[in-house]
């Protein structure tokens, strides 16, 4: 069973909370129709109706990475890095803790998928995200789009296919949302026989990150396909258009944490220990001619003791970065992760629960860069090659509460339009965006 699922909903909508939640779960028919003190605020952040108050930057920079796992830990606690901490931007509260952020790809739009079985949808003004450049912009607070009820349990995944809203359910649901209309366009009420944890659309970025060109990974089809993963570790593969199954595979033996596109293949992380690297293409053509139900013989590393519950991209594809229960992260080679994991990277006092990587800012400034999620509800700038500890970039809230979630925007990443923006979530009820720009200026 993964971290995340340990989660109980709250009471009463969640603590804290300034909204209300509406009981939806039987509304949407079965049928595809329908449908500590107080600190002062950091510079740059500003707090939304919606968001209380940052509790600023905290951290340390450090000037060696030979230093031992628990020096670097005790040096976390009482330095301070990125200068006048305007990383985090804004907090948004919500009725619930997330349990996933997702970002549109071309829109500045943010959904977050809580736990009380609600989705909801924000509108933000990135240009509040330039970093450095603009430290006098006045932040629009971020204002709700949708407020939906989509299921009936906690809602795991939430994530954009082009401008469709998917999202995914611990009751083995899936569902696809009109974000314009506000309402549930389709419903797979039984689409996994066990709890959906992730969701990914497998639409190949057109944004130079290794992906390449635009539509779907399989070789067309745009984004009309879609991969779940669930708690047993099974992955299937759907066609929107279709409202259909295309075919399902097994290639972890315990819940799948996270799934990644990379070009045409589908990285997979579970807590089993592994890492798995499958090639879609083999994949579905299989799928079609053979049935739905697939054994693959797929690129992994051995089952290890730690749990792997999160992983992302970087060196430009080439390597495979991925977070562990004990704390540590380690790099695989892509291509050759059946060899096991090259670098192992210790000094996180707790779980290692969420990742992603600063790669494609403009000028390369987040470049070998990874902002982590940890257990203990920091987060932080960690380098790569030479691998470093940089420190902390912020938190969330006072009472050590685990950061599970970490994702970014396309938006002014690989040439694109826009300000990156990243996001965060915790067991505290906030969804917190952050400056990608500041974060990356940390080096």
């Amino acid at each position: 069973m993964p971290k995340r699922s340990r989660l109980t909903p709250p009471s009463g909508g969640g603590s804290g909370s300034s909204l209300s939640e509406d009981c939806l779960g039987s509304f949407f028919p079965s049928s595809s129709s329908g449908g500590s003190g107080a600190q002062a605020l950091a510079p740059g952040h500003q707090e939304s109706s919606l968001g209380e108050p940052n509790d600023g930057l905290v951290g340390v920079s450090l000037g060696s990475s030979s230093m031992s796992p628990s020096a670097l830990i005790d040096a976390m606690t009482t330095e301070t890095l990125g200068g006048d901490g305007a990383a985090c931007v804004e907090t948004i509260r919500l009725a619930g803790p997330a349990m996933d952020v997702g970002f549109h790809s071309t829109k500045t739009i943010v959904a977050c998928a809580l736990i009380t079985g609600g989705v909801r949808v924000f509108e933000y003004d990135e240009h509040a995200y330039r970093g450095q450049t603009d430290d006098s912009a006045e932040l629009t607070p971020a204002r709700r789009l949708v407020k939906l009820k989509p299921h009936g349990a906690a809602c795991r995944a939430a994530q954009f296919a082009e401008d469709t809203l998917l999202t995914a359910s611990s009751d083995g649901t899936i569902a696809a949302i009109d974000v314009e209309a506000g309402k549930v366009m389709a419903r797979l009420n039984d689409a996994h026989p066990d709890a959906v944890n992730v969701l990914c659309p497998l639409t190949a970025p057109d944004d130079g990150s290794g992906g390449g060109g635009g539509g779907s990974a399989a070789g067309g089809g745009g984004g009309a396909l879609v991969a779940s993963g669930d708690d047993s570790g099974i992955v299937r593969i759907w066609d929107l258009r279709a409202r259909a199954m295309v075919t399902e595979f097994v290639t972890h033996d315990d819940y799948i944490s996270t799934l990644r596109l990379y070009g045409t293949y589908l990285v997979s992380a579970s807590g089993d220990g592994s890492v798995a690297y499958t090639d879609l293409r083999r994949v579905l053509a299989r799928g079609e001619s053979s049935g739905s139900k697939l054994t693959l013989k797929t690129k992994q590393t051995a089952e290890g003791d730690d749990e792997v519950l999160c992983l992302d991209m970087v060196r430009g594809g080439e390597r495979i970065i991925a977070g562990l229960s004990t704390g540590s992260l380690q790099l695989y080679t892509v291509g050759d992760i059946e060899a096991g994991a090259t670098d192992r990277i210790p000094g996180h006092p707790d779980s290692v629960d969420a990742i992603v990587s600063l790669e494609g800012l403009e000028g390369g400034s987040g470049d070998s860069l990874v902002v982590t999620g940890c257990g203990d509800g920091m987060l932080r700038v960690v380098s790569l090659f030479p691998h470093q500890i940089l420190g902390v970039l912020g938190e969330h809230g006072t009472a050590s509460m685990p950061v599970e979630v970490l994702t970014m925007s396309n938006r002014g990443r690989y040439g694109k339009p826009g300000h990156a923006v990243m996001a965060s979530a915790s067991h505290d009820a906030t969804v917190r965006l952050w400056s990608a720009a500041e974060a990356a200026s940390s080096r």
